[in-house]
């Protein structure tokens, strides 16, 4: 649904549905260009994130965000071989291209890739980060984190396991890609 628009300053979006014990209510999203900064339990759009770096994208202004991220970045080489290494991120895998070729994947240990056949010199690299959706449709609310388990009943907390804080799990590339 279209929502009118959203000024600079306190907007109240009010959903008036069923409610009760038995009744669960599906997760309402905004879906747009902007960022979020998030202080406690509250949250606040700000302009877009147009530049990422290497680290946890919670941080960063994407706090719920689940969607793909693509690096760019730029090596010299002196041969005809580039190796790189993402050893630290949080996602399902990064895909890589050098050139705007597809180079392939890093997804398993230990999180390296080879790409022969490069002229010597600069190269454009873009490296795809398959995002998760752990902090879009996760339990934020958990307190819990020494028992993460994950099913139906994980979503129904009360007392020390329940926070109006949220907590994000780190996502991202979270330490600098190593180009070799």
């Amino acid at each position: 649904m279209e929502l009118p628009h959203i000024q600079q300053g306190e907007n109240i979006l009010e959903l008036k549905i069923p409610y009760g014990r038995k009744i669960d209510i599906e997760a309402c999203y905004l879906l747009g260009d902007f960022g979020v900064r998030i202080a406690g339990y509250h949250g606040v759009l700000t302009s877009p994130v147009k530049a990422l770096c290497f680290g946890d994208i919670v941080h960063q202004g994407l706090p719920f965000y689940g969607g793909n991220l693509t690096y760019h970045l730029e090596a010299e080489i002196e041969g005809d071989t580039l190796e790189m290494a993402a050893s630290y991120y949080r996602g399902h895998l990064l895909r890589v291209a050098v050139d705007g070729k597809d180079a392939g994947v890093i997804a398993f240990s230990p999180y390296r890739l080879k790409v022969d056949g490069l002229a010597p010199g600069k190269h454009k690299i873009d490296v795809t980060y398959f995002g998760s959706r752990v902090n879009t449709f996760g339990q934020l609310h958990r307190n819990d984190r020494h028992h993460p388990w994950w099913g139906p009943n994980s979503w129904r907390n009360t007392g020390d396991t329940w926070t109006y804080e949220y907590r994000f799990w780190p996502q991202g590339v979270l330490k600098s890609v190593e180009i070799f």
